[in-house]
Formats: C-alpha cells, sequence, structure tokens
C-alpha cells in the first residue's frame, strides 16, 4: 500500500533537505535566542540590590535610613545614593555611600525639612540601573 501511494504522490526515496528558508530561520533565530537569554539572565540577577526599610526625620536639617543591601560575591565598587524630598518633592538633600552587605544606617544632611526619602538605589561596575 505505501508504494501505491509513494506512486500515486510523486514521493521520492532519499535524503530530505532542509528548505533555504528554514536553513537562514536556524542560523539567525539561534543566536538570537541565545542573546535573549544572556540578557535575560544579566537584567535579572543584579550584583547589588537594595531596600529601603524605614527613615525617621531627626531634625530640619538630619534624616536618617535604614537600608538593606544585598551584594553578590561579583559586586565590584558598589555605591548607592539616596535622596531626601521635601513635601513639594524637591529634593532637598542627598547622600551617595559605599554599601555593606546587610542593613546599612544612613544620614541624610538636609537644607530643608525633609518629607520623604527616595532611595536611587545602588550599582556596582558593569550594572549601569540602580537597583
Amino acid at each position: 500500500m505505501t508504494d501505491a501511494l509513494d506512486d500515486r504522490y510523486g514521493r521520492r526515496p532519499g535524503k530530505r533537505r532542509l528548505s533555504p528558508s528554514l536553513l537562514v530561520g536556524l542560523v539567525v533565530g539561534v543566536p538570537f535566542l541565545a542573546w535573549v537569554g544572556w540578557v535575560w539572565w544579566t537584567y535579572s540577577t543584579p550584583d547589588v540590590q537594595s531596600q529601603d526599610v524605614n527613615f525617621s526625620i531627626v531634625n530640619a536639617h538630619l534624616t536618617e535610613a535604614e537600608i538593606v543591601v544585598t551584594l553578590s560575591d561579583d559586586a565590584v565598587d558598589p555605591s548607592c545614593r539616596i535622596q531626601a524630598l521635601a513635601a513639594d518633592k524637591t529634593p532637598v538633600g542627598s547622600w551617595t555611600w559605599t554599601p555593606v552587605d546587610g542593613s546599612n544606617h544612613v544620614k541624610i544632611k538636609t537644607e530643608r525639612e525633609a518629607t520623604a526619602i527616595d532611595l536611587v538605589g545602588c550599582t556596582a561596575k558593569g550594572q549601569s540601573r540602580p537597583r
């Protein structure tokens, strides 16, 4: 029965060849998927991450904050930045420091009374976006 179908529909014996469009798709698609995987992995596992826990307004010229920082073993030259904001959301003070792994207690000197803080984030060498 297979021979009759082969005769009827013209199936040729031998190897099947890859179509040119499939070959081009593989040549372009596989490196593209590898690049997407690399980008995803790089940006989903930053060297430095930070999170603000709490803050307090000490007086009109000083604000304190507790920031938890997670450093990976690969973190090189980590740096964190925080801002103190006034009621109108204007920055009234900022502080940049070299963090330690775990809890970081920072003091921000302000030009006038702050009402909130903005943790800009932390970066390390090769990590351009603060986290």
